[in-house]
């Protein structure tokens, strides 16, 4: 099994065990309490049933704390295997140029833009600098390419929603990979439908909804209602099916991904243009983007309407 996946699922089970403990004290709260302890454990028992029932209305935070905590473990989760499958297609070339299109260019891309502003993306300059050094590599590279910028390919800018996930994959070439997860027959059997565009529609809803109840509660509301064990668990299983689809999906990819061999090396020279470019637009994005801000301190829309650059 992917040692990444394990993992994931592993994890998983650990909520699910303080799931059942949460249960458990719930459980307890409905015993009778004896009038006189006999013994030191029966007084211990008798005070935690006193502070269960001073605060068994607020348990249901911490099953919503959870929920922050599934939430960052799926996306480490993602950015784990995507970078592995980032490692897998790149060592099955020869050269630079022998890559998937779209992942050389999004490599040049991505590394220009942790390089622009570094502190944002958790690296300091020695970081920027073995990424400078990566890629210079990788493009002069004609007997294999290796210790590419993984971590600049997994940038993302938003919540590990569909269409980022979506976007993500498509970095390595992975087209609609929503596509690919329903056609899962564990995703479909999980969802209760064998068509593949319910289970694709129905898929992405799932995990929307999740990240919506996440945000809700990393910022919670006066009217907000935190979820029971139960929808908690339910995620769970969602995302236990949904990592393992996601693994087998990539993992195919990775297998029949064709790598076509450049009959002539690449040129490094072209390949460091294109790194320079990249760069002068990522350093005119983030001039735009200082340009753009209101006295408030947020961004505003730039003359075509949009974004200038994500936060």
């Amino acid at each position: 099994m992917d040692l990444i996946l394990q993992d994931f699922q592993d994890d998983l089970a650990k909520v699910k065990k303080i799931l059942a403990f949460l249960q458990e004290i719930r459980s307890f709260r409905a015993t009778a309490k004896p009038d006189s302890p006999v013994d030191p454990f029966a007084a211990q028992a008798c005070g935690l049933h006193d502070g269960i029932n001073g605060c068994h209305a607020d348990l249901v935070m911490l099953s919503g704390a959870l929920v922050l905590y599934l939430g960052g473990r799926f996306e480490y989760f993602v950015r784990e295997r995507f970078e592995q499958a980032c490692d897998i297609i790149a060592n099955k070339c020869n050269r630079f140029a022998d890559m998937p299109k779209v992942m050389r260019e999004q490599l040049i891309q991505l590394t220009a833009a942790v390089m622009s502003e570094p502190r944002k993306y958790g690296h300091g300059d020695k970081g920027v600098e073995s990424f400078i050094k990566n890629l210079a590599a990788n493009m002069a590279a004609n007997n294999g390419v290796t210790n590419i910028n993984r971590q600049c390919l997994s940038i993302t800018y938003e919540n590990m929603r569909p269409p980022t996930l979506r976007t993500l994959f498509e970095r390595i070439a992975a087209k609609d990979i929503w596509q690919s997860i329903a056609e899962q027959a564990c995703m479909r059997t999980h969802l209760g439908t064998s068509s593949v565009p319910e289970a694709k529609s129905a898929a992405m809803k799932y995990l929307n909804n999740f990240m919506d109840l996440r945000n809700q509660i990393a910022h919670p509301s006066t009217n907000f209602s935190w979820p029971d064990v139960s929808k908690v668990e339910e995620y769970i299983a969602f995302f236990e099916v949904l990592g393992r689809a996601i693994s087998d999906v990539v993992e195919l990819h990775e297998t029949t991904l064709q790598i076509a061999a450049t009959a002539v090396p690449s040129d490094p020279m072209v390949d460091t243009e294109q790194f320079v470019d990249a760069i002068d637009d990522v350093q005119d994005q983030a001039a735009d983007l200082a340009t753009s801000r209101n006295s408030n301190g947020e961004t505003t829309p730039t003359e075509d309407g949009k974004q200038p650059f994500p936060d």
